[in-house]
């Protein structure tokens, strides 16, 4: 009952002032709020192009760090590339060396085993002939000649010089191989090293090219929901 009293109250009063109002009034009114509504507009057109600007300045800020970011990766790849393929260069020019050097030292194995079996050969003969000399009686001596004898003498003289020719060769290449075997053992232990190298460098080269994948696709999403 209240209520509907208020209510009869509230009506009688507005449409006194309603009816108070002349229309000069009411334009007036009109004028008002069509300006409210113009500036309105014109603070939200201005707060909208303000934030188009920050978003735009934004957008440049991120593409200017973007570029740094991907610049930099992607020349450290480059140089990891460079940095690959020379210790493959290594890699290969050593395996190549170490091929090399397998070849000198079974070359050197064959020749020493040459000079071991023509050595026993002329030690065989020296022994031969120094057997066959001692055993010369004198009259054989002298019923074969001071030639034959002449002979032996220069046969063995010369099997002798041969003989010592053959052993310096012989320990020269005995030399060469112990030097080949430890040059070989040293390229084998550097080939390891470098191996070992290159993996950990394929590793990191691996490591940055999916830092760069990640990078871009992360940069794509954020420029998206922008």
């Amino acid at each position: 009952m209240k209520f509907f009293l208020y209510f009869v109250i509230f009506s009688t009063c507005y449409t006194c002032y309603s009816q108070s109002k002349t229309p000069s009034d009411i334009l007036e009114e009109k004028e008002k709020l069509s300006e409210e509504n113009v500036k309105q507009r014109n603070d939200f057109q201005a707060k909208l192009r303000i934030k188009e600007r920050s978003i735009k300045e934004l957008q440049s800020m991120i593409k200017v760090l973007v570029e740094d970011s991907l610049g930099n990766i992607e020349l450290e790849r480059k140089n990891s590339a460079k940095l690959l393929a020379n210790k493959q260069q290594q890699l290969d020019s050593l395996s190549n060396i170490i091929i090399s050097l397998n070849y000198q030292k079974n070359s050197l194995l064959i020749t020493q085993d040459t000079l071991s079996y023509k050595i026993y050969a002329l030690k065989y003969t020296l022994d031969s002939l120094l057997l066959y000399n001692s055993k010369l009686t004198v009259s054989q001596r002298k019923k074969a000649g001071d030639e034959l004898a002449q002979k032996i003498g220069r046969d063995i003289s010369i099997a002798r010089e041969v003989l010592d020719e053959l052993i310096e060769q012989q320990d020269s290449v005995q030399s060469e191989l112990k030097s080949s075997r430890t040059r070989l053992i040293s390229l084998k232990e550097n080939l390891t090293s470098i191996e070992e190298d290159l993996n950990l460098k394929k590793e990191k080269h691996k490591a940055l090219e999916t830092s760069l994948s990640s990078l871009k696709s992360q940069i794509a999403r954020k420029v998206k929901k922008l």
